[in-house]
């Protein structure tokens, strides 16, 4: 009988849950991840489930015996509010509801800075998914904000990909929160600190400076050299876009509750020392950049 400790990932394919995983010694965890498709791995180090959140008979039997559960799986944009909540809400609850009774493994639930009940269709879901955690006897709630250093082009990292290069860059005004980057790196470090070592707590992850938008773009500019024209765009014209976006039957890489994400407001806390700064990673994708 295998004396590991059980470690049950869902996400486990993301970025930061590959990097998580990559921190923990195969001789001591068993880690069994959740996956909607087929995935190549190292055996020794991971094993791959195939299963949904919702369909709790196609991941229940390697539930079971999880010492264990880090939910990391979300749905982060959708033209259709109500998918989120069926994702995750309902895919929390059924994820929940799977664990057998009598077992109370500790459940590391991986939400967003942005939670919260004006954060739009997203924010409210992830704390509607909060609040079913909070029911458990041993759980922690971990909020990442702006992640920056992965290898998608997403977020804050599109932004800082696409401003490197100077020219007109647009801005929304008027938000209330700033944004508090954390490198890809400190993130995976941090979260694996915390789970072996907080329980019962809701933790803002983030970074220890704060940027507006106006603030970020300066910020490229200067580590850049490259002059970019800021294009001021109001709430109103964001709140137009995203109805359009509704409406369209293509992707164009805009949400309608991005803008309620975005103008809502937010908490963070105050950051222990990070390996990687903002102004440093931004030199080096520069400098990458220019060969």
């Amino acid at each position: 009988m295998s004396t590991r400790t059980q470690v049950f990932i869902t996400g486990a394919s993301s970025e930061i849950m590959g990097q998580f995983i990559g921190l923990l010694d195969p001789k001591k965890y068993r880690i069994i991840g959740l996956t909607r498709d087929k995935f190549k791995s190292d055996s020794k180090r991971i094993h791959w489930l195939i299963g949904e959140l919702n369909r709790p008979e196609s991941y229940q039997s390697e539930l079971a015996g999880a010492d264990i559960i880090i939910h990391a799986a979300a749905l982060t944009h959708s033209k259709k509010e109500a998918d989120y909540f069926k994702v995750n809400h309902e895919g929390t609850k059924q994820l929940i509801k799977a664990i057998p009774k009598g077992r109370n493994p500790k459940f590391v639930f991986i939400s967003s800075r942005v939670a919260g009940e004006k954060s739009g269709g997203y924010g409210v879901s992830k704390l509607r998914a909060e609040e079913e955690v909070k029911k458990l006897k041993n759980w922690l709630i971990i909020r990442p904000s702006e992640v920056y250093g992965g290898t998608k082009s997403e977020g804050i990292e599109k932004t800082i990909q696409e401003a490197i290069n100077g020219g007109i860059q647009l801005c929304p005004v008027g938000v209330q929160s700033k944004m508090y980057p954390i490198h890809i790196t400190d993130t995976v470090n941090a979260i694996f600190g915390f789970i072996f070592n907080k329980e019962n707590q809701t933790i803002t992850l983030n970074g220890s400076d704060g940027y507006s938008f106006a603030g970020l773009l300066r910020l490229i500019e200067k580590v850049s050299g490259k002059k970019m024209t800021i294009i001021p765009i109001p709430k109103w014209f964001l709140i137009l876009v995203g109805f359009i976006s509704k409406l369209l039957p293509i992707d164009i890489g805009f949400v309608p509750d991005q803008v309620e994400r975005l103008y809502s407001v937010k908490k963070h806390s105050d950051a222990s020392s990070m390996l990687v700064d903002l102004e440093s990673y931004i030199h080096s994708v520069v400098k990458l950049k220019n060969g």
